[in-house]
């Protein structure tokens, strides 16, 4: 009878630890497969497989323009949004050509058509950028001061810092104004075959709507909060699909009458509620939009779409200012005074009571 190596028992003993080891992670492996009991529902523990898309941040992003003379008034959006992406569009410069102001904080982009008003520079983002939109959208006029902002500094930053995004989501669309002002009287009535004047557009909606939205009926009366300033989602863009957005800036770049720009943005201003979800005439109760929209609860609004302290004008003496822009270095310059009888707001005036009670 031969003798057994000692190497032999090694190999055994190798051999048999190995089976134990692969047998062991066998069992983990079919443990952590299976789903985890909790009463009598099954609870699977999180995939490390699963889409990054299902678990990203949600991004966020304000697309606005100016023009070559201003391009670093939009600076404000870096410097005091820095968690929103950027999109500035440079109206009146070709593509070709280099940054007027090499110390603007933003890249801006160029237009191949600038026509309409903000109107192009909202279409051009949105086709862009269609199949990678941002979960949440800001369109605003760029310089961070406006005469039609809902704020009592006529501030664009407060409306967009203070904005509930979850209250955007649950609308889809919601304009940068709660007041009615100026708004939800019926801004139009369009009517086929009007013959429009210099300024008028009543016959011109009615043939851009039938380019717009072809065999929807159209409205006896369009109206909601001014000014084409707004948020919106990207479900609330994508229930288009692109090919619209490219049909209407077609139409907005192409349309033959008077004044074409001007009427051209004038009815997208009258439409973009619409064509993000909305009625025709859309009005949202003013207190409730100032509540949920920007957390400002409990104002009194004693009329209808009207809350007092958050806009300089005085619901029984409109229009709104005499004037139609702001002065250069506002609100460091140019504020009026208490009691003056100015067109112009001044630092604090909604802490005076006697001016609430009129503005």
């Amino acid at each position: 009878m031969g003798h057994t190596r000692p190497w032999n028992k090694y190999v055994v003993t190798a051999g048999v630890l190995v089976t134990l080891i692969v047998f062991f992670f066998g069992l983990q492996h079919q443990a952590s497969a299976a789903p985890l009991r909790h009463g009598k529902e099954d609870i699977f523990e999180p995939s490390t497989s699963t889409p990054a898309s299902s678990s990203r941040a949600k991004r966020k992003a304000i697309i606005t323009s100016v023009q070559r003379e201003d391009e670093t008034t939009a600076d404000w959006v870096a410097e005091l949004l820095p968690g929103w992406e950027s999109a500035v569009y440079v109206t009146d410069r070709r593509p070709d050509e280099e940054a007027t102001a090499a110390s603007s904080l933003i890249r801006p982009h160029s237009l191949p058509v600038n026509r309409g008003r903000e109107a192009s520079v909202y279409l051009t983002y949105i086709i862009q950028h269609y199949y990678t939109l941002p979960d949440y959208m800001v369109f605003v006029h760029g310089k961070r001061y406006q005469m039609h902002n809902d704020d009592p500094m006529l501030d664009t930053f407060p409306e967009i810092d203070r904005l509930n995004l979850d209250y955007v989501s649950e609308q889809g669309y919601t304009s940068l104004r709660c007041n009615w002002m100026h708004a939800c009287e019926p801004q139009l009535e369009p009517v086929h075959g009007y013959e429009d004047g210099l300024l008028d557009v009543k016959g011109l909606y009615a043939t851009a709507w039938q380019e717009f939205f072809l065999n929807e009926t159209l409205p006896e009366a369009v109206g909601g909060p001014c000014c084409a300033q707004f948020a919106v989602t990207k479900e609330a863009v994508q229930r288009w699909p692109i090919d619209k957005y490219e049909r209407i800036r077609h139409w907005v770049w192409t349309v033959d009458v008077g004044e074409a720009s001007y009427k051209a943005g004038l009815i997208l201003e009258y439409t973009w509620h619409i064509i993000f979800g909305k009625p025709a005439m859309f009005c949202p109760d003013a207190e409730e939009c100032y509540c949920r929209k920007w957390g400002l609860c409990g104002l009194e609004c004693p009329r209808e779409g009207w809350c007092n302290s958050r806009v300089w004008a005085n619901p029984e003496k409109l229009p709104l200012l005499s004037v139609t822009d702001l002065p250069d270095g506002w609100p460091e310059r140019g504020q009026g005074h208490k009691n003056d009888g100015g067109y112009l707001p001044y630092d604090k005036w909604w802490l005076n009571e006697e001016e609430v009670l009129n503005h």
